[in-house]
């Protein structure tokens, strides 16, 4: 049985996750996160005994290699090339094990998990707004990698203390640490297309910026229920009036669009609402404001109430179309825009320019939405 990359990622909607290099900040922030926001922490290394008691030999061969080595002697002593290709195995191993794991406690829940699956696999469960790659310069992943108060890693230490050859062993597993946060695998984070965020060894405590960074990314202050507007429903209805007395010009074409019924097939608006009250919207349209479409399905009409930007509502309401995109069938989806650097944070690229019919230029911006096998 396999389960479609679409299902999992809506039980999974609950989740934010953090991966990265070594010494980033990631245990730190998802500490911080967890308790500003009350999230579920999963700690690094979360529910290995329980994950390990149900994992068998032959289809998890590297992850039960812990139930096989003779101590940690063994494990400190590998090759790090073997080192690395047992790490990245075991995190595919152990995938199936979290995601499971996941679903079943994030239901009523949102969870921080401090995880290590990889982009690829994150690029098919979660969303760009509920990913986040922490990197560190290479430098600091290494030499620092021990300056800490992490239970697990000070076993590992003084296991290398207290060994007959404990100066080799220690400096090869500095080597295993420096091939698993090598330059490759940063750049593979850099390069994911998720949100990153570098600490570098210049860097006093920044824990309160990198806290308010990933609060916004992870749109965590967006206290806003996004709803889609049915056809004829008093939803519809209160968002006309809303539309027409908004303070941005495309407004009054939302109403005319309602007033006349001419969303057609799947096209529909989607409205913000907090306290009972609609604070924003959003289309989703065959076609925009341009002559030539060369795109389809656009998220277009994007707006919220001056009083309650710079919280989140535009991502929500962003993903909230996305989702629906997806539910249709689609892989991508398209923005137009005349504001240059916003839609970046949700994930989306400039890749052309169109001119409206009105004369004017827009940049086009696009996201996958939703990665095949």
């Amino acid at each position: 049985m396999k389960i479609d990359n679409h299902i999992l990622k809506h039980y999974l909607k609950n989740c934010y996750f953090i991966n990265g290099t070594a010494y980033a900040g990631k245990s730190t922030m998802c500490r911080l996160l967890s308790e500003k926001y009350g999230l579920l922490h999963m700690e690094e290394n979360y529910e290995t005994d329980r994950f390990l008691s149900i994992a068998r030999p032959d289809r998890q061969r590297d992850f039960t290699y812990f139930l096989r080595m003779k101590g940690f002697e063994e494990y400190v002593m590998r090759p790090p090339e073997e080192f690395e290709r047992w790490l990245m195995s075991v995190s595919k191993e152990v995938s199936e094990f979290e995601i499971a794991h996941l679903i079943s406690v994030s239901r009523d829940k949102k969870v921080i998990v401090d995880t290590n699956l990889s982009p690829e696999t994150l690029k098919r469960i979660s969303a760009y707004n509920r990913t986040a790659f922490m990197l560190s310069e290479e430098s600091m992943s290494v030499q620092k990698f021990f300056d800490r108060m992490d239970p697990e890693k000070n076993m590992i230490l003084r296991t290398i203390r207290n060994m007959p050859n404990a100066e080799e062993a220690y400096q090869n597993f500095r080597n295993c640490i420096a091939r698993v946060n090598s330059r490759s695998h940063f750049e593979k984070y850099q390069n994911s297309g998720f949100f990153t965020l570098l600490r570098k060894e210049s860097d006093g405590d920044t824990k309160d910026e990198v806290l308010s960074r990933l609060s916004k990314h992870f749109l965590l202050d967006a206290d806003a229920e996004i709803k889609r507007a049915e056809r004829d429903s008093e939803l519809s209805k209160k968002l006309a009036l809303y539309a027409e007395n908004c303070s941005w010009i495309a407004g009054k074409h939302l109403t005319k669009l309602i007033a006349e019924d001419a969303f057609t097939d799947w096209e529909c608006a989607f409205a913000a609402v907090k306290d009972g009250r609609i604070i924003g919207f959003a289309t989703i349209m065959k076609t925009d404001y341009y002559p030539e479409n060369r795109y389809s399905p656009w998220i277009s009409s994007l707006f919220v109430d001056e009083s309650m930007r710079g919280r989140g509502i535009a991502g929500k309401l962003i993903e909230a179309a996305e989702d629906y995109l997806v539910h249709l069938g689609f892989n991508r989806a398209y923005i137009p825009s005349d504001t240059p650097h916003f839609y970046e944070k949700f994930g989306y690229q400039k890749i052309d320019t169109l001119v409206n019919y009105a004369g004017d230029t827009d940049s086009v911006y696009e996201k996958v939405i939703y990665y095949e096998d």
